[in-house]
């Protein structure tokens, strides 16, 4: 399964995944557009000392970061759900 972190002390705009053997970092977001339309550049790495250093940094910003899940989303303020729910019929242009 897929867990999902919020890192809190800024905002952090990296885009990294750490796989069984390998690892991927880059610009590119996994959705649409940015896969098929945009120009972004990503590596796809093997090497153990980078997997190694990926795997520790995550350790770090795990630290300083809290889990979203369902219960999480339900608690954020009803101005907060509804601008979301808004931005939502714009994602097709992100």
């Amino acid at each position: 399964g897929v867990r999902v972190f919020e890192y809190k002390p800024r905002v952090l705009h990296a885009k990294a995944m750490l796989l069984d053997k390998s690892c991927w970092i880059g610009s590119s977001n996994l959705n649409h557009r940015s896969l098929l339309h945009d120009y972004e550049l990503d590596l796809v790495l093997s090497e153990s000392r980078v997997l190694a250093a990926l795997e520790e940094s995550f350790r770090r910003d795990f630290l300083n970061s809290n889990r979203v899940d369902k219960l999480s989303l339900e608690d954020q303020p009803l101005i907060q759900r509804l601008v979301v729910g808004f931005l939502l019929y714009f994602r097709h242009l992100l």
